[in-house]
């Protein structure tokens, strides 16, 4: 036998003598905490935070700061929390995370991602070192147990705030898709990945199951695919008031306003407008402001998407477990402030992708064969959510950490030899007890209870489709899945919020008043949302609405930026656009994020011809919102003006490409195209809007006026006549008309065509009259075509 070690040596004398002295600091440590638990969860910050700051005085622990620090974080005092954390010696996942909110609320967005990655890259360095057929880091995170970020899923999450915020969309993405992975009930990960527009999402898929109803707008689908025209029916565009605020004008006299958008959840939502409209400076002629046109609803489910492969109709057995393991609190391992009573000492928490109990198989369980722990990490490994065609390496091993079996699996090992050699295998679960698995039974059980998880699945996978087809800009479908949720959820505030944005979108305004409206009667206390009701308003000029809502939304909650963008709304109505600029600035103090404040700053700038404040403004939002196009339109506007075709068609082009299924926006890009020498590729462009949207005559008059300019008088004719019997009473196409016929010398109808704009609007007498005098004489503009 060995000596000995010196070091493990000690008098009882010394060892009682350490005891007397931590026993009565570790029996305070525990009173205090259990104190600030409670007063922590009766919400009494207060008092918490004074137990706290008595806590850190007489025991200096890494419990106590963060319990002191978690105090100042709930009192909204991040820089008071981070202050405290710097103090802590020994990091452990709590203080890591708390850390990493703190800076990520303190915008030190490069200090956050340290504190949620720098253990997870250490320990993947080692990992690389050890196993000759590594994993890729993303891969190796999300099947790691217990997870390498702090958190888990959260901290992946948050992860992925701290990217988007950086604008590292693509990493973003990367986090968020593995946050789900983790855990499918994660809603905000999945409303991110919606925002900044990632495409490859199916909610079949993310969530695990298949709700009928998807099967029965599918069926909707293929009826209307077999009646109706296969080309996509976008936004219906009631007038050219293409503005938020401004009636178009020619470009030389356009007013420009706020434009129409929703508000983002902690960004931007993504606000379409009708945007303003904008004609090239050598033009011909105006773009007239046509009398709206009666929308024909559409209820075609056009994205007929093909269901999942991998889940079909058949819920997805991983995930939805994994969602009840979220449910019976088995994931999210408990914190210092969480409660004794509430806590569960398991080895599940923080599991990673490879880790997956059931009952059925618990008795094939590497543990119940006496098998190696980093066995169990690969007993069920459910198929990636997202990669599903990366190539699954069959003989990969993930370790599973930090999960201590000790002499529990060598007594399995040990009972399983005995019985084998006395019982047959059928009896062996009958005759042998498993200390380890007991608990584990009782786990199974808790999850089982959670049998309405799949519901919320089934919900949350409705409201996804939804949501993700509004970020798109599919509003009508969007609209038909939130019409097949239940009545119970489709009247609340989210969903109806859901629902006038998408009637924003459509132009169909009198509908987004009245789900807004009610949106507020639900939920009197709901500030998201008023800004896009404020827009409504302002739309419909409704002056006595808006200030109503402007008083009861400050009355109500000063402190909110949607209250004051509210204000400003109603200010930019009355046309005074400074002190509307002044309650925009309100709203910025309050929330410097708030993209679709920039967006109105910007427009407001443009009604004060101050080009360069709006151009900072519109930057500033692009900055915080890459997806906000109404940014991108408005600089696009504002080149335009200044005669930068070149600037003003890449800008457009960016509008376009957020949302391609805006008729408006293609109108303007046409109209830039032509202005920059590309007349055929605008004509292109303009036949595409009107395809968009058949019922918007702007397209049809942007390229009559091309076709004039191009000397293609009876092409010209041909897209008037169609606009004309649009918009019957709309003065600027009869006098458009009248130009083009005169020019093809058929008098007699251009003088018809000029005493009907004559009749419809007396106020352009001048222009009218003076063109009926000069009938007989030859244009300007045909004498140098005819030269």
């Amino acid at each position: 036998m060995g000596a000995p070690s010196v070091l493990s040596v000690s008098s009882p004398a010394h060892q009682n003598s350490n005891e007397a002295t931590i026993q009565p600091e570790a029996d305070l440590e525990v009173t205090y905490t259990s104190l600030i638990q409670q007063y922590l969860q009766v919400m009494c910050l207060e008092n918490a935070t004074f137990l706290a700051e008595r806590m850190v005085a007489a025991c200096k622990s890494t419990n106590s700061r963060y319990l002191l620090a978690l105090c100042y974080y709930r009192s909204s005092s991040p820089q008071r929390a981070l202050v405290v954390l710097d103090d802590v010696k020994e990091h452990n996942a709590s203080t890591k995370y708390l850390t990493a909110k703190c800076c990520y609320d303190l915008e030190q967005y490069g200090r956050a991602e340290e504190a949620l990655l720098h253990q997870a890259r250490e320990l993947y360095r080692d990992y690389k070192m050890n196993s000759p057929s590594s994993l890729p880091m993303d891969e190796w995170i999300v099947q790691t147990s217990p997870a390498p970020i702090p958190n888990g899923a959260v901290g992946l999450h948050l992860l992925g705030n701290v990217c988007r915020r950086s604008n590292r969309k693509r990493r973003a993405t990367d986090y968020y898709k593995m946050s789900l992975q983790l855990d499918p009930l994660l809603w905000s990960s999945y409303e991110a990945l919606c925002e900044i527009g990632a495409t490859d999402i199916d909610p079949t898929s993310v969530f695990g199951v298949h709700p009928p109803e998807m099967d029965q707008l599918k069926e909707n689908v293929s009826k209307a695919n077999g009646t109706l025209p296969l080309q996509e029916k976008s936004i219906s565009s009631p007038s050219f008031n293409l503005s938020h605020h401004q009636t178009p004008k020619p470009l030389q006299n356009l007013q420009v306003g706020t434009p129409s958008s929703a508000t983002p959840l902690p960004q931007t939502l993504f606000q379409t407008s009708q945007n303003p409209g904008v004609t090239p400076h050598q033009l011909q002629f105006e773009t007239p402001n046509l009398t709206p046109i009666p929308t024909v609803q559409d209820h075609s489910f056009i994205a007929n998407q093909p269901a999942s492969a991998e889940f079909m109709n058949v819920p997805n057995s991983s995930t939805v477990r994994r969602a009840k393991q979220v449910a019976a609190r088995l994931y999210y391992e408990p914190t210092p402030e969480t409660p004794i009573s509430a806590r569960r000492d398991s080895s599940r928490y923080l599991g990673g992708r490879g880790v997956l109990f059931d009952t059925s198989s618990i008795s094939e369980t590497p543990l119940r064969r006496g098998g190696r722990p980093s066995e169990l990490s690969t007993a069920r490994k459910p198929r990636a959510l997202f990669l599903a065609s990366e190539n699954k390496r069959s003989n990969d091993v993930t370790e599973v950490e930090n999960i201590d079996y000790g002499e529990e699996q060598q007594v399995i090992s040990q009972n399983e030899e005995e019985n084998d050699n006395h019982a047959p295998p059928h009896e062996v679960t009958k005759t042998t007890s498993y200390p380890h698995i007991e608990p584990m039974k009782e786990e199974e059980e808790l999850i089982d209870s959670h049998r309405h998880v799949e519901e919320i699945l089934k919900l949350m996978c409705m409201l996804g489709g939804g949501y993700c087809k509004l970020c798109n800009y599919r509003c009508r479908e969007s609209l038909q899945i939130f019409e097949a949720l239940p009545r119970t959820q489709r009247n609340t505030g989210w969903v109806l919020h859901q629902e006038g944005r998408a009637y924003f979108e459509m132009a169909d305004y009198e509908n987004a008043q009245r789900s807004l409206e009610l949106m507020q009667r639900v939920e009197p206390h709901r500030m998201k949302g008023l800004e896009l009701l404020s827009t409504v308003l302002w739309q419909l000029k409704k002056e006595v609405e808006i200030a109503h809502l402007a008083q009861k939304a400050v009355d109500f909650d000063r402190l909110s930026p949607e209250a004051w963008c509210v204000v400003g709304n109603c200010f930019s109505l009355q046309k005074e656009h400074e002190t509307a600029l002044v309650f925009f600035g309100r709203s910025l103090q309050l929330n410097p994020s708030f993209t679709y404040t920039h967006t109105l700053s910007g427009y407001e700038y443009m009604a004060n011809e101050d080009f360069d404040k709006a151009v900072a403004c519109f930057r500033n939002a692009i900055r915080l919102d890459e997806r906000h196009y109404n940014a991108w339109y408005g600089l696009g506007a504002i080149y335009h003006r200044q005669e930068k075709y070149d600037l003003a068609e890449y800008h457009f082009q960016r509008a376009v490409a957020i949302n391609s299924q805006s008729s408006v926006l293609r109108c303007n890009l046409g109209m830039s195209q032509y202005s920059n020498g590309k007349a055929l590729q605008a004509l292109d462009t303009l036949a595409e809007a009107f395809r968009l949207d058949p019922n918007n005559p702007q397209a049809r008059f942007q390229r009559a006026t091309i076709y004039v300019q191009l000397n293609r008088p009876e092409d010209a004719l041909k897209e008037l006549e169609k606009v004309r019997d649009a918009a019957p009473r709309e003065a600027t196409v009869h006098f458009a008309m009248g130009k083009v016929l005169k020019r093809l010398g058929r008098s007699e109808q251009a003088m018809r065509c000029f005493l009907t704009a004559l009749d419809l609007d007396p106020k352009d007498n001048q222009m009218i009259k003076s063109a009926m005098d000069k009938l007989d004489e030859p244009d300007v503009d045909e004498e140098v075509a005819a030269f």
